[in-house]
């Protein structure tokens, strides 16, 4: 009697995975698979055990690993998170001395918390509760830039910038 020698190949246990599965528009991420030995990526990325992508939607990758002729396939959602919109609000102007502080609010559209962090040239005192900055002008008839940043939970940025003038209402000496 003949006898026939069956080989039978462990399958392989594909994994992908990335450092986070939610990134802002504009950024990249790097795929990481294992548990194979030669890998074929879905979306057109080629072969290989890692990628770097920059998707600008929503997007699902699959990757198939083989080991030793057989086959396993897993799929990673990465998740694209706008950049938050950012807005500044201001009064149309300020009449200096006599109005001391200025009040300028951000406002900041999309769902989650956010961070803010103020800068300006020609500014004392940059004092914030987050969306609202007091700021106390150096001196008179000039113009100022404020600028806000906000970051959400997931390190997504939005940014305005204003130019404001502050007009002095001093009357002049004779």
């Amino acid at each position: 009697p003949a006898t026939t020698t069956v080989v039978v190949n462990p399958s392989p246990n594909v994994t992908l995975s990335a450092v986070t599965t939610n990134i802002c528009v504009g950024n990249s991420i790097t795929l990481n698979s294992s548990g194979g030995t030669s890998y074929i990526w879905s979306n057109g990325l080629g072969t290989g055990n890692s990628k770097t992508v920059s998707p600008t939607n929503t997007t699902t990758y699959s990757v198939t690993g083989t080991l030793s002729g057989c086959t396993d396939t897993a799929q990673l959602t990465i998740n694209v998170i706008q950049n938050p919109n950012t807005e500044l609000n201001t009064p149309s102007a300020s009449y200096c001395p006599n109005n001391g502080l200025i009040n300028i609010t951000a406002t900041t559209l999309g769902g989650g918390n956010f961070s803010y962090n103020w800068d300006g040239n020609g500014i004392n005192n940059i004092n914030s509760n987050n969306t609202q900055l007091s700021i106390n002008p150096n001196n008179c008839n000039e113009i100022y830039s404020i600028i806000v940043t906000a970051t959400d939970q997931f390190g997504c940025i939005g940014k305005d910038t204003v130019q404001y003038q502050v007009i002095d209402t001093t009357p002049p000496f004779i």
